[in-house]
């Protein structure tokens, strides 16, 4: 709600449920306005996400893929310390457990429990 009114109404649906399902299955019908990014639509390998082939159905984003240096995938809080963000990917075999992005860039995998930001997705309509 927090977004201007020109650019929420630019924002269109997707179905960004083509990796990062984990153990749990895919939901292929469901759309969505903001989401989380997985695992390798921010550049990680993820040859870990054995519900879709990776190589087929889905793929590293522009903005990732032409700023394949880590930094870019280092994001900031209010006081702009570097800050570790949830992404969508499920673990493959623990239900609980999800990857985010570490404060270094890297990803990891813990308990949902932990505290991480968010970094929210959406697509523009051309």
């Amino acid at each position: 709600n927090k977004l201007p009114t020109t650019l929420k109404s630019a924002i269109i649906e997707t179905n960004p449920v083509v990796s990062g399902s984990g153990s749990g299955g895919l939901s292929p019908n469901t759309n969505d306005n903001i989401y989380l990014l997985s695992t390798r639509e921010v550049g990680f390998n993820a040859a870990y996400d054995n519900k879709r082939d990776i190589n087929t159905d889905t793929r590293v984003l522009d903005y990732y893929s032409t700023h394949n240096s880590n930094q870019y995938r280092v994001k900031k809080d209010l006081n702009n310390n570097a800050s570790t963000w949830w992404l969508r990917s499920a673990g493959s075999s623990l239900g609980t457990y999800f990857y985010f992005v570490s404060t270094d860039s890297n990803s990891s995998i813990t308990n949902a429990y932990k505290a991480c930001g968010v970094a929210p997705a959406f697509r523009i309509a051309e």
